[in-house]
């Protein structure tokens, strides 16, 4: 077993979408320019975890996993579509995992008097947490610690003339055991601190 002196975890999906008001002397609203950008997962975590000594103060080894932002991506100027994707992902340090199937990270856009820009990020079927042997893997009960587990989380952001807007979904997620809100305020940030698993 495992004792976690210290966690920090921040799985982050941040969109970003401006559209460029037209000059003064257009008659008709236009968009000139816009910028879109799309940032995807990103993990920081550091633990500590007691090295097995027969000591009576036992030393304390550090584990730290970084990841991300990955995939990321930006709109140009002049509008377009562009788009990242990274599969199985699946990264560890010491005791913890990181692990998700698809992460995606997407920005469109277009010019003139229905000109918009959007940007989306994506994680699907993301598991944070501790790592089990394969062999507690094979068995039926498994004790270890899920962190961050969803089937999908989704970060949108959408600007035209009229506006911008942003959405987050979150499907089937949860952290520590805990469901979050299936559609959170845009830009949430999770911060995690667990004493012990």
């Amino acid at each position: 077993m495992h004792t976690t002196r210290r966690v920090f975890a921040l799985a982050a999906l941040s969109s970003l979408a401006v559209v460029a008001a037209p000059t003064a002397q257009a008659q008709t609203p236009i968009v000139t320019s816009v910028i879109g950008a799309a940032d995807g997962l990103s993990v920081d975590l550091a633990i500590e975890t007691p090295v097995p000594d027969n000591n009576e103060v036992a030393a304390q080894e550090l584990f730290n996993l970084s990841f991300g932002p990955e995939p990321t991506v930006t709109l140009p100027p002049t509008g377009g579509s562009v788009s990242e994707s990274v599969a199985n992902v699946d990264e560890s340090a010491g005791p913890i995992a990181l692990v998700a199937d698809l992460l995606t990270a997407a920005a469109d856009g277009a010019l003139g008097p229905d000109g918009f820009a959007t940007a989306e990020t994506s994680v699907a079927d993301i598991f944070l947490g501790e790592a089990l042997p394969l062999e507690a893997e094979a068995g039926a009960q498994q004790n270890g610690l899920d962190i961050l587990v969803a089937d999908l989380i989704t970060a949108t952001c959408s600007a035209d003339l009229g506006g911008v807007a942003g959405s987050t979904t979150l499907a089937d997620a949860s952290v520590l055991g805990e469901t979050l809100e299936a559609e959170p305020d845009p830009n949430t940030e999770f911060v995690i601190v667990v004493n012990g698993f």
